[in-house]
């Protein structure tokens, strides 16, 4: 029973990080196949799995601490900050938003091409959100990109508190008014790209 417990949390705890890995591919062609109100449902869904899913992991490591197996339940305890800190903490930090911009720099380029040519031809959400295809989702973490006064936004992580992207924009100057959201802290990458970092609305 108490390694079935130390199992069950490790087994949570992985699912925890493939869920959030794969949410925004399923939010996203469930957009494509059906419409926003399936999608919308899913992501609340979702977020119920989530703490749903951390409350068996506490309640597993509460179990193994209880039936005295205490270095497993801090081996678990480890384990779970740790899932909490990479999907809550390290997504929204400078240093992951410089490697993300480095790693993904190919694909924006492309999107960019595409608008400055005029030949668009990725799907169009509603008057300022596209949808980008499979080959270049990546782009932006939940596959969706914000277009507004030659400015293009892409998502580097799009959480439950706090989200954060880059833009680019042919003069740098990013007002909070064009995107909706109010910037907390910002930083210039390279001439004509930047990131900010907000809170979820």
């Amino acid at each position: 029973m108490k390694k079935c417990l130390m199992l069950i949390s490790i087994t949570l705890n992985i699912f925890l990080i493939i869920i959030d890995w794969c949410q925004w591919d399923i939010i996203y062609k469930l957009n494509e196949r059906y419409n926003h109100l399936i999608s919308g449902l899913f992501f609340y869904f979702i977020l119920l799995m989530k703490f749903i899913i951390v409350i068996l992991i506490i309640i597993g490591i509460t179990g193994m601490y209880i039936n005295r197996k205490k270095v497993s339940a801090i081996i678990v305890a480890i384990l779970f900050m740790c899932n909490i800190a990479l999907q809550s903490f390290v997504p929204v930090s400078e240093t992951y938003v410089k490697i993300n911009f480095k790693i993904q720099a190919t694909n924006r380029q492309k999107i960019i091409s595409m608008f400055d040519s005029g030949n668009v031809s990725i799907s169009q959400r509603d008057e300022n959100s596209y949808l980008l295809p499979l080959n270049i989702r990546l782009a932006s973490h939940d596959g969706e990109i914000t277009v507004n006064n030659e400015k293009i936004m892409f998502f580097v992580h799009r959480g439950i508190f706090k989200n954060s992207a880059v833009i680019y924009s042919p003069d740098t100057n990013i007002s909070e008014e064009e995107f909706g959201f109010k910037i907390d802290k910002s930083l210039i990458l390279e001439p004509n790209w930047c990131a900010v970092f907000f809170q979820s609305s």
